[in-house]
């Protein structure tokens, strides 16, 4: 070992121990390093033909309805939902603490201005006392230099949920104006489906009246009148339920608008037709663009920072403080004595019973589960997409099948019914009919609104985009 080096380990006791330490540090930095995250794994496109760019989603999704009452429903809910209110009540506090932790990269100054009196016993004669006054005025600084990064790994961890807490703000928007669109929807067809079944109470009254006057001319049963009267009172104890449902949605619509349950509603005049749907690949860069996946995302780059910050904290801290003012006995002289005062601090711990290493792996461990909850995150957003997308295209051929049957369903009751007023058939064959065609136009609401929940559902999978 050469002279510089022995000096350097071997020197004056003075200096010996902050060699030590130095040379400590120097060997846990270069022992000590950050593992390789595993790989996420997906698929980098979701089914479909045609690609779709961010350039081309509208977050304002809803408006691709045509909707002016849902577009009206939605602004409200996003002024006044409680439970938005929150997400950007948490999004403020979590701002709020990142400028907290951040400040601590600046001096701490204070300022101090005191003022007394004491008395003492007189040596000369104990019951004497000697009295004084003491007054200063005076300011401090103290000051942690940052030499591991070790403040600005808190202050970027803290920043970052920050912006997690944005990005929960927006996944809780998208969220809410989904619901609404869901419940209005819902609300509309329970509201078709009880004009619908007024509709239908009708025709079979007048059905039931066509039986009665054959029953009368000796051309039908009894046993037509009992079957039509039973058709009848089916269609009619449906209509109790529908208003319940009714006002269950009316209910639970206006809670998403942060408003009283029994506040009216507006009643759509002409039924939203479901929106054209597409076949689209989505690429990966618009799922990113989720504020759930953002959110988990940077959970995991603010939880790494964390790591970071839990290793730096094994190193030694150097602090500075000063602090400088006047202090005298008289006020008059106070600003003839200046004084100041100035400390450095250079502290490490030397045995701590494996917390701090403990402290690292937790932090590391925490890096770790937020990882794998991003890449949960990011899977089952796919899944997802691809299930919203499965959907619509059953739907549609549904659809188209449905109308198919609903056009079969009144050829066949308009030729049942000739018939039977011809005498050449008995009643079941046009019961039958009748309960087909009803059953199907009551499925064709359903089926509406299936679509219309695919279209939201998919916009929502989407991060609140509009394909």
């Amino acid at each position: 070992m050469n002279r510089s080096a022995e000096r350097f380990l071997f020197g004056d006791s003075g200096s010996r121990a902050a060699r030590a330490l130095l040379l400590v540090a120097l060997l846990m930095i270069l022992g000590c390093g950050h593992s390789p995250p595993p790989p996420l794994l997906f698929s980098p496109e979701i089914s479909g033909s045609e690609n779709l760019t961010p350039a081309k989603g509208n977050p304002r999704w809803w408006e691709g309805f045509s909707d002016p009452l849902l577009n009206i429903l939605i602004e409200t809910a996003i002024m006044d939902n409680l439970r938005l209110q929150g997400a950007w009540a948490r999004f403020r506090t979590a701002a709020a603490s990142a400028a907290e932790t951040g400040a601590t990269l600046y001096p701490n100054l204070t300022a101090e201005g005191t003022a007394g009196r004491s008395r003492s016993p007189s040596p000369a004669d104990s019951s004497e006392g000697i009295y004084g006054n003491r007054f200063t005025l005076g300011i401090g600084a103290a000051y942690e230099v940052d030499l591991w990064g070790r403040l600005a790994a808190l202050r970027e961890g803290a920043a970052l949920d920050a912006l997690a807490a944005e990005s929960d703000a927006a996944a809780m928007r998208v969220t809410i104006t989904a619901e609404v669109a869901e419940t209005w929807y819902s609300l509309e067809t329970e509201r078709a489906r009880l004009a619908l079944l007024q509709e239908q109470v009708r025709t079979n009254e007048t059905y039931l009246k066509l039986t009665k006057l054959r029953f009368g001319q000796g051309l039908a049963a009894a046993a037509d009148i009992y079957q039509q009267r039973v058709q009848l009172s089916g269609t009619r104890s449906r209509i109790p339920l529908t208003r319940s449902r009714i006002a269950t949605l009316t209910h639970r619509l206006n809670i998403l608008m942060g408003r009283s349950p029994q506040s009216p509603v507006p009643i759509q005049e002409e039924p939203i037709e479901p929106p054209q749907a597409r076949v689209v690949t989505i690429s990966t860069t618009l799922l990113r663009m989720r504020p759930d996946i953002e959110a988990a995302r940077l959970r995991v780059a603010a939880a790494d920072s964390r790591a970071a910050a839990a290793l730096a904290d094994r190193f030694p801290a150097l602090r500075l403080s000063l602090s400088t003012g006047f202090r005298a006995s008289e006020m008059a002289q106070l600003f003839e004595s200046w004084i100041w005062d100035m400390v450095s601090s250079l502290s490490g711990t030397i045995f701590d019973g494996g917390a701090e290493a403990a402290a690292v792996v937790r932090a590391r461990s925490l890096a770790q589960e937020r990882l794998i909850e991003y890449g949960r995150t990011a899977l089952t957003a796919y899944g997802e997409v691809e299930d919203a997308l499965a959907q619509a295209e059953g739907l549609r051929e549904y659809k188209e099948t449905l109308e198919a049957r609903i056009d079969l369903a009144q050829k066949s009751l308009r030729e049942t019914r000739s018939r039977y007023i011809n005498g050449l058939s008995d009643y079941l064959p046009v019961l039958t009919a009748l309960r087909t065609l009803q059953s199907l136009e009551l499925e064709q609401i359903d089926a509406r609104l299936e679509l219309l929940s695919n279209r939201i559902t998919l916009c929502r999978t989407l991060g609140g985009y509009w394909i």
